[in-house]
């Protein structure tokens, strides 16, 4: 038997060896360049880049709709400082920063590359006004309670919507002020000027209109798209005297209690609200002495 020399694979082996070798040092070679590159990258190029004059902010446009607030006090906020780039620039938290104060209802902000950023800021529009122990408060059509900026504890004029901070737990007083607003926007839907919508500690609810100067007793949890139109029925019935009415009392079901101070009037009034396409209101007058005392607004605080 003739053995195959050695020498062949001796040969082949020192071969592989030294390619296995070379391709180590070729690849330790690159990974040494690429961490001196990322190296570089990290503490000399990308600091160079971020704070290079081409990309700090040349031009700031802010929009807002409030009048309380300096635009140079809004960009404060953002953040947007001199010297400031556009690289520095977070959005999401500019626009946090600018929805902190409860007046504000939106907050957006764009950049623009290489040195523009955009901010537009849009207020609460009050439809109420409410008080507390620290003063006035604005009511926006959400029923969002805020305070505005600058408004210096001035008294609005506006509807004043009381009473419903009151009740002991979040959810009733959540509750209670959506109904003041919805008879307060129902009212006005019905050319009724509001002063003044109150709930007290029982949950009753009491309307006093601008004019004519009465107090409507609406009672509690009222069906106040029904209790609305009774209202308007009556006032349209008795328009000739209302000058002598203090007091509409709609909390009982399907009639309004028509009171006056002199008791020159019915002191009871049934009055069925007819209905859009609906037969004639059904009025029918019980007189009675009316010895009831003039009713007079609550105290707004």
């Amino acid at each position: 038997m003739t053995r195959k020399p050695f020498k062949p694979f001796l040969k082949r082996f020192k071969s592989t060896a030294f390619e296995v070798s070379r391709k180590g040092v070729l690849l330790g070679g690159a990974a040494a360049l690429l961490c001196a590159s990322v190296y570089v990258a990290e503490f000399h190029v990308i600091p160079g880049v971020l704070s290079h004059p081409y990309f700090k902010l040349r031009t700031v446009k802010i929009s807002c709709d409030s009048r309380t607030v300096a635009p140079q006090e809004l960009a404060l906020r953002a953040g947007l400082t001199r010297g400031t780039t556009i690289w520095q620039v977070d959005a999401d938290a500019s626009e946090r920063a600018l929805r902190e104060p409860s007046w504000v209802k939106e907050a957006h902000v764009v950049k623009r590359f290489p040195s523009q950023v955009s901010l537009s800021v849009t207020r609460r529009h009050a439809v109420a006004a409410t008080l507390d122990e620290h003063g006035a408060f604005f009511i926006d059509a959400d029923g969002v309670v805020f305070s505005e900026e600058g408004a210096g504890g001035n008294y609005p004029d506006l509807p004043y919507l009381t009473g419903w901070q009151h009740a002991s737990a979040r959810g009733e007083r959540a509750a209670r002020l959506r109904t003041l607003m919805d008879l307060l926007a129902g009212a006005s839907e019905l050319g009724i000027t509001v002063s003044q919508v109150d709930v007290d500690e029982h949950g009753a609810y009491t309307l006093f209109p601008e004019s004519p100067r009465i107090a409507v007793a609406f009672g509690v949890a009222p069906d106040v798209e029904e209790s609305l139109a009774r209202m308007n029925t009556v006032l349209a019935a008795l328009s000739d005297t209302l000058p002598s009415i203090r007091e509409i009392d709609l909390s009982f079901a399907g009639r309004a209690v028509v009171k006056a101070a002199q008791g020159g009037l019915p002191a009871l009034l049934t009055a069925k609200a007819g209905l859009d396409n609906g037969p004639e209101p059904d009025l029918s007058e019980i007189v009675e002495a009316a010895g009831a005392s003039t009713p007079r607004e609550r105290d707004r605080g």
